[in-house]
């Protein structure tokens, strides 16, 4: 029992610095300075602080910030939540660990519903509030200025200094808004989430009366 707890402990924080890692990256945020063992040590940590809180930055797509961002948000929380729905399922729970359906799970249930809501929320927001990243116009003059820390000398002055792909710098949805698809992503967390938390509830109000 140890050894499962110690192994699935250790793939869940492998996985959590993973996706931290990348938003990190999709945030736009400068690199840990502390080198050796401490730095190591240290960007772990923050990694999978990061992946935790902001869960969402992690997936591709959301580095270009803006209505783009919050779409591939929108369409990867829904479809966390409905892999959470349908793994909560007793004979889903049964196909993979027999036996597992009749564990108590109403905290785990509530806690998960508690931090999809608010890292949802939390994301949309630093999303909303990126300055989306736009590729160059062709007819605009791209002049070069001396950097001695460039490999070539040279570098391109209206151009990002961090590595962006350029296929995120689509606009997204045309017919919504930037608001209107932020108060939209609100309303999806506070009702999905709820729904996730009424699990809880129901199961809690289930076992008092029986």
């Amino acid at each position: 029992h140890y050894l499962t707890v110690a192994g699935t402990s250790l793939a869940f924080l492998v996985l959590a610095a993973n996706i931290g890692a990348k938003a990190w990256q999709n945030l736009r945020w400068n690199p840990v300075k502390q080198t050796g063992i401490l730095g190591s040590v240290i960007s772990f940590v923050a990694a999978v602080v990061t992946g935790l809180a902001l869960p969402y930055f992690g997936f591709g797509g959301t580095g270009s910030g803006g209505k783009s961002a919050m779409e591939t948000m929108l369409v990867g929380s829904l479809i966390v939540a409905v892999f959470f729905g349908v793994s909560d399922l007793n004979y889903v729970q049964d196909y993979i660990l027999v036996g597992s359906e009749q564990c108590d799970q109403d905290v785990v249930n509530m806690a998960t519903g508690a931090w999809w809501t608010m890292t949802l929320i939390t994301c949309l927001n630093i999303a909303r509030r990126l300055e989306p990243f736009m590729l160059p116009s062709e007819e605009e003059e791209l002049l070069l200025i001396k950097d001695h820390s460039s490999p070539v000398g040279m570098r391109v002055p209206n151009l990002p200094g961090f590595c962006i792909d350029p296929t995120q710098s689509k606009p997204g949805v045309r017919f919504c808004t930037d608001k209107t698809e932020f108060l939209g992503g609100i309303i999806m967390a506070v009702v999905v989430g709820g729904l996730m938390v009424l699990f809880f509830v129901f199961e809690l109000s289930r076992v008092c009366y029986s």
